[in-house]
């Protein structure tokens, strides 16, 4: 019994379905290929029947069969290839209007001659198709007694007796050869699909975190390296995460605590964002996630994520901490993705410098994250739009010469920096459009909390992309113009 379940059925149900839709792109090719052909063939030989006297019968046969088929040829066409129930009812339908015209051709071409074509057809159906061998063989046994049956109305009996042997002899043949190769062909699909899932599931482990499960730093760097730019229309928002706190539990908890910290902030991560977009682990405490949402839909993300972040505990872990930072591409319309993720970068460091400050302890972090701030930029000045005037926080002693346009106010800065060729040419007009405090002030009037402008410089005999940011001050208002004005270079 289990011989014949494995000659007839070959593979269970479940590992069939697994690789049915593979078998339905095949039959589908098959389908419209020998419709085709089959279609072509039948007009011809009805138009010949027109000319040579094979009898109304067989003309009607030939024109009938080609109609048929040519219905056949056109489902074929326009049918999917998932769609199971339909191409599989496609090859039986086929199969069985290839028998039949054989049939019809062996019993009605000539009362006193031996048929072949029919026999011939049934080695040649087992060879068009990849079905369950016990459709096919069905379908030949069907077909051989029908034929016998209907040969013993129309045939006499010496001719009906050598067609019954062949007839039984050739089904019972074709039954095998089909088995056989139905079987194997179903064992190839098999193995391709089992092949595909390996490389699938090698590739899916290739760009999944072992320890998180989320996207690692191979994942991020194809989609990013692939994905350089953000249209201006197509909601887009970079949030750059950082677990604060993880180097101090590794030190004094062990890595056990460390790694709960990383699969927490992970899993908090993978949670909130993941559904609207992909999320990523990119080092060791460090995460990403690209989110395809508007900024009104990102603010309430944010709160749920600061709600799901205070209410995770672990087993070692009773709270955790991180810092977050995101810029979105209707904050800054001109930047690159790569440009995006630098600002959400520089945000989340802010973020993790105000996380130091304010809890007051990890002194060593605190300064590593307040460093790590201060190097992002190469320049930093305390602004007033009111007076025009600023202050340094932090410059290089280069950038105070007159060959850089040093001026003792910020709009002439800003205006000599631009007309002695620091600015690229092709950006000098809208960095002035944009540097121009009647500008910078509509920003903030219009509740802008950061006005940004892209443009390239002169470094070293050579232009590279820098990003100004002019940053009002929490008091800001018509009375206290102040701001903190940032530039960084961007391009490394």
């Amino acid at each position: 019994m289990d011989f014949w379940k494995r000659l007839f059925f070959i593979v269970s149900d479940n590992d069939y379905s697994k690789i049915i839709q593979d078998i339905n792109k095949s039959n589908k090719k098959n389908l419209i290929v020998f419709s085709g052909l089959a279609t072509v063939i039948l007009v011809v030989l009805g138009v010949l029947s027109c000319v040579i006297p094979f009898g109304a019968g067989m003309t009607a046969a030939y024109f009938v069969s080609a109609a048929l088929t040519f219905c056949l040829l056109f489902m074929s066409i326009h049918t999917h290839a998932a769609k199971t129930k339909s191409i599989y009812l496609s090859c039986v339908l086929f199969m069985a209007i290839l028998l039949a015209f054989g049939m019809l051709l062996g019993v009605y071409d000539d009362p006193a001659n031996e048929s072949t074509v029919f026999i011939v057809l049934l080695l040649a159906v087992p060879l068009l198709f990849t079905m369950r061998p016990l459709v096919t063989d069905f379908v030949i046994l069907f077909m051989s007694i029908v034929f016998v049956m209907t040969e013993l109305q129309v045939k006499n009996p010496n001719v009906f007796i050598t067609d019954t042997v062949n007839v039984s002899a050739f089904a019972v043949i074709s039954i095998f050869v089909s088995t056989f190769m139905m079987r194997t062909k179903i064992l190839r699909f098999m193995a391709e699909s089992e092949n595909r899932d390996l490389l699938e599931m090698i590739k899916t482990e290739s760009l999944t975190d072992e320890l998180t499960g989320i996207g690692n730093r191979k994942s991020y760097e194809y989609q990013f390296n692939k994905y350089t730019h953000v249209s201006k229309n197509r909601d887009f928002i970079y949030v750059s995460l950082d677990l604060n706190g993880l180097k101090t539990v590794n030190d004094t908890m062990g890595h056990a605590a460390g790694d709960e910290l990383i699969k927490g902030a992970a899993d908090c991560i993978k949670q909130v964002f993941s559904p609207y977009g992909n999320v990523y682990r990119i080092g060791g405490d460090e995460f990403a996630a690209a989110l395809f949402i508007n900024d009104e839909k990102y603010e309430e993300l944010s709160r749920d994520f600061d709600r799901t972040v205070s209410e995770w505990e672990g087993e070692y872990n009773d709270h955790m901490f991180i810092a977050v930072g995101a810029a979105s591409i209707h904050q800054y319309p001109d930047a690159s993705v790569n440009e995006l993720t630098k600002i959400a970068d520089k945000l989340m460091y802010t973020d993790k410098g105000r996380y130091y400050s304010l809890k007051g302890h990890e002194r060593r972090g605190r300064q590593k994250a307040n460093d790590v701030i201060l190097s992002l930029y190469t320049k930093i000045l305390k602004i007033n739009l009111s007076d025009d005037t600023f202050q340094i926080v932090s410059v290089d002693e280069s950038e105070q010469t007159a060959e850089m346009g040093y001026d003792s106010t910020i709009s002439g800065w800003f205006r000599n920096f631009a007309e002695m060729g620091r600015v690229h040419p092709d950006d000098k007009a809208r960095f002035l459009e944009k540097t121009d405090f009647d500008n910078i002030k509509a920003a903030f009037a219009a509740g802008d909390k950061v006005h940004c402008i892209f443009y390239r410089r002169k470094i070293n005999d050579q232009f590279k992309q820098v990003m100004m940011e002019i940053v009002p001050v929490d008091t800001y208002s018509e009375h206290n113009q102040e701001a903190f004005l940032y530039v960084k270079d961007i391009e490394g």
